[in-house]
């Protein structure tokens, strides 16, 4: 995973193209007592506030670890490397880039176009406050 961090870090192109869709779909009774955005810009820059908003274990994929028959992998705490966003500058010839944003769910996902590598972070509110429930780190 510290391989798909830094190597992320270092893809970058001039002509970058992020998509961000957003989602019409409200939740009700879920509701955020902090907007996304700014919740984000912490998560990704302060590595105890991220460890404070992800509850270990934390459920996802990664294929490094896991077998055929294996359905989930839970990621720990005392293993666990900082996420710290999709970069500004990643090459979109090579990365398609999804940022899906809604009142109660946030995902951001990167794939490498034409292999089966990739990464996928999804957000949702808790307790009024936004969390990271769910991470895939895909390597085949």
């Amino acid at each position: 995973m510290a391989i798909i961090a830094f190597w992320l870090g270092g893809c970058q192109n001039n002509n970058a193209e992020n998509k961000t869709v957003n989602i019409d779909g409200r939740t009700e009774g879920v509701v955020a007592s902090e907007p996304f955005d700014e919740f984000y810009n912490r998560f990704t820059n302060d590595s105890v506030f991220q460890i404070q908003r992800i509850n270990f274990p934390l459920p996802g994929i990664n294929t490094d670890e896991m077998d055929i028959s294996d359905k989930v992998y839970y990621w720990q705490k005392d293993q666990w490397i900082m996420y710290k966003g999709i970069p500004s500058q990643i090459d979109t010839a090579d990365f398609q880039v999804k940022k899906i944003r809604s009142d109660s769910v946030a995902i951001d996902e990167v794939a490498q176009k034409n292999v089966s590598f990739g990464s996928k972070y999804t957000f949702k509110i808790k307790s009024g406050k936004w969390f990271l429930v769910y991470y895939e780190d895909i390597n085949l």
